[in-house]
């Protein structure tokens, strides 16, 4: 029917055509839009479908699609196959998710800005994960300076301030370690890495990273950063900006620590 009003309105007949090819295929077994202006539409609107409905928690299980994300998915897939065109699905993705209203919808509900701009800032490309973040970073934040999350921030973020932006281009190397705390913070940020996962809740990150702020605390007070050999000031440079970016898939640093710190 969109390509009838469309043709009624006086609009272009490749115009037209699009909108009515925007919502092949239908089904399994269906025609694939014959234009690329069809193909087009057709992808943009199975784009929003899939990570609007992801993002609202809607995706398919074993037994359950109600929305028909699957077969959104493969005509998707079959319409960039069928027409050749190059795509970063990855890339896609964040693109239509970026759309999404999500930060000013959470803002609408009350949540603080900070976190929901260092949730965003780290998770925005999944909107559901991003506003789960949003909501316990608030919870957690309720306990200030003081609380797990505040302890952890304050710590990395005294690593983050050191480091400064020395790059982390090359791998941190145990040879160059001439004190206790620089191996065991080595040690500590190894294992760590080991039981986390991007997708991990705050709650889990907060928990399992908190094993750095001792050997962190240790490095502060036993290792003299600016160490006159370049080697080894570059290393310590090095190893502490590893450690401030441990937060990275979680949430902005800068962000939680200047909202926990205001409170």
């Amino acid at each position: 029917m969109g390509e009838h009003y469309a043709l009624l309105e006086g609009r272009d007949p490749g115009v037209a055509r699009a909108i009515s090819e925007g919502s092949l295929p239908r089904h399994a077994g269906d025609a694939l839009p014959a234009t690329t202006a069809g193909a087009l539409v057709s992808i943009a609107h199975k784009m929003d479908c899939l990570t609007g409905l992801f993002a609202a928690g809607c995706a398919p299980t074993a037994t359950s699609d109600p929305f028909a994300l699957r077969r959104s998915a493969v005509g998707l897939l079959s319409t960039l196959l069928r027409h050749e065109m190059p795509a970063d699905l990855p890339s896609l993705v964040r693109l239509f998710a970026g759309s999404l209203p999500i930060p000013q919808q959470l803002l609408e509900e009350g949540w603080a800005p900070e976190a929901v701009r260092a949730a965003i800032a780290a998770r925005g490309a999944d909107p559901a994960l991003a506003a789960r973040t949003a909501r316990e970073l608030v919870e957690m934040g309720k306990d200030g300076a003081e609380g797990r999350l505040g302890a952890l921030t304050g710590a990395l973020s005294r690593a983050s301030r050191l480091a400064g932006s020395h790059p982390v281009d090359t791998a941190v190397d145990p040879a160059l370690f001439e004190e206790d705390a620089e191996r065991a913070l080595f040690e500590a940020l190894a294992g760590l890495r080991q039981r986390l996962r991007v997708d991990d809740s705050i709650d889990h990150f907060v928990e399992e990273a908190s094993v750095l702020i001792e050997p962190l605390q240790a490095y502060f007070e036993n290792v003299f950063v600016m160490a006159e050999t370049p080697a080894v000031r570059a290393n310590r440079l090095r190893q502490l900006a590893e450690v401030a970016t441990i937060a990275r898939p979680y949430f902005d640093l800068t962000q939680v620590q200047a909202w926990i710190r205001a409170l």
